[in-house]
Formats: structure tokens, sequence, C-alpha cells
């Protein structure tokens, strides 16, 4: 969680997509936030050349790259809380990552501060989904939340669908059932599919059966790259075979990239 920095760098991270003429200046856009769990500021091609990521890479020469933009917290909740509120973390009272089985605030053993910290996102907090929502976008999240559990999850706070574990900080497994103690997400996952490619496949489908009138926003919260760092053959060997340290890192990665590289246009 701490090894490795959330960089909103990866403003390749917010996209715009439009299903109707770019020359409707006025028509609300489509749009799609990645936010990637765990992803150093180097862990991409053009910054680091051990890394494969060619089709990010094409969309860092085609878009814009913010190179002073940080997210306000190098940890799970917070920095979540403050992409989603607009707000620095701190002002709301998280410090860490959020326990969405303990009580609303408490210090848990390893706290670098001795604050109470809160563990779910208060209801009464505006959201910029929540924001969308009511100028008529339709709203979608899928993957990691870590703000809380069901009652204080997504679909409480703006978001109309929702997919995957607000519970868990992380997956107990890249490969079904992923969640730990949980029913499935889908029913008769088959056993090869990747957790990432689950939810790529999720919301590709989404946009493509999508016939709504309304606009529409996607977050996308990438649980990869957080431990438990397991990719498939494909990339290990690949990596393995350059002899390269942190194995599992660079793998993910490589499956990272090529999950977004799905998402048309780059």
């Amino acid at each position: 969680m701490y090894r490795y920095l959330f960089q909103i760098f990866l403003l390749f991270s917010v996209l715009f997509v439009g299903c109707h003429s770019r020359s409707e200046v006025n028509e609300k856009p489509n749009i799609i936030v990645f936010f990637v769990d765990d992803m150093g500021y180097n862990d991409l091609e053009f910054r680091n050349e051990n890394y494969e990521t060619p089709n990010i890479d094409q969309f860092r020469k085609e878009s814009l790259v913010f190179r002073n933009a940080y997210v306000p917290s190098s940890t799970c909740s917070p920095s979540r809380v403050g992409l989603l509120t607009g707000q620095h973390p701190a002002r709301l009272q998280f410090y860490r990552y959020s326990n969405p089985d303990a009580v609303e605030f408490n210090v848990q053993e390893g706290d670098s501060s001795l604050l109470l910290s809160r563990n779910w996102l208060p209801l009464e907090v505006t959201t910029y989904a929540e924001v969308l929502r009511d100028v008529g976008y339709n709203t979608f999240f899928t993957g990691k939340w870590h703000l809380g559990g069901e009652e204080f999850g997504p679909k409480k706070q703006g978001f109309e669908i929702a997919l995957g574990s607000p519970h868990h900080g992380y997956p107990n497994n890249y490969y079904p059932p992923y969640y730990y103690n949980e029913k499935p997400l889908v029913e008769n996952t088959p056993d090869d599919k990747y957790l990432t490619e689950f939810f790529t496949d999720t919301v590709v489908n989404y946009i493509n059966q999508y016939n709504s009138e309304k606009p529409f926003l996607i977050q996308f919260s990438y649980h990869n790259v957080h431990s438990p760092n397991k990719d498939d053959k494909r990339f290990f060997d690949i990596y393995k075979e350059k002899d390269f340290e942190g194995i599992m890192i660079f793998s993910t990665v490589r499956r990272l990239a090529r999950s977004i590289s799905r998402w048309g246009g780059f």
C-alpha cells in the first residue's frame, strides 16, 4: 500500500469519450475516470524503459500530462476521498486506510500518528458523482471503493450502478472468487478470468450496449497494481526471461496497460 504512490498523474486517467459529434460543443461529454491503485510515478515506459506500456505512452503523446499534480495522500482511502469530494482528506479526518469493520473513528496498530481516523465516508458529504448525476448523467462505478461497507458504498454516494467490493481494500486473489468470504461478483465466472479483465469486460460491454440519450460517468478504480501481485503466466514469463527484480510488479503493470488499451482510441 505504501510502497507505491497513487498517481493522479494518471490523468491519462481522465478520459472524455464523445458518443456524439465533436462539433456539438454544447453536448455534455461522457466521462471515464481511471484510478490506479499503488502505481508509482516511474511505472510507465516513457519514464522507465523496463516497463512496456506503448498504448498509454501513445495516449500521453496525444493528451495533457500534469507533471505537478498529486493525490493528497499516498494511502488507499484518503486518496479516494480527495478524488471523490475535492476536499483534502484531513478535512474529513481520513488519515489512513479505512476499516469498515471498526467504529467510525479509531486508531489502528501501526498508524503513523495517534489521530483518530475515520473509517467510512459520511453520506452527507457531496461527491462529484452526485453532482453529475443531478445534472443528468448516468453514473457507473467499478472496482475498489474502500470507503465503507454497503451502507456507505458507491450506490449511496451518487453511483447508480456499482460492481466490485466496497468492503475490501484489495482482493484475496486476482482470480475467482476474488474477494474474501463473499459471493462471486457474477455466477459462473471462469476460473481463469483475471479480475482486471473481468471489470474491463463489464464496462466495455456497458459502453457498447449504451443506448441512453443521457451522458455517462464511469469511475474505473483498478485494484492493480496493489498486492496480491498475481499475474498470468504470459506476462510473468516475459519479465522472468529479462531477469528483472520485482517481476510481479512489471507483469502486473503490463496487464493493467493491456486492459486500458482496450478502451478505444488509445
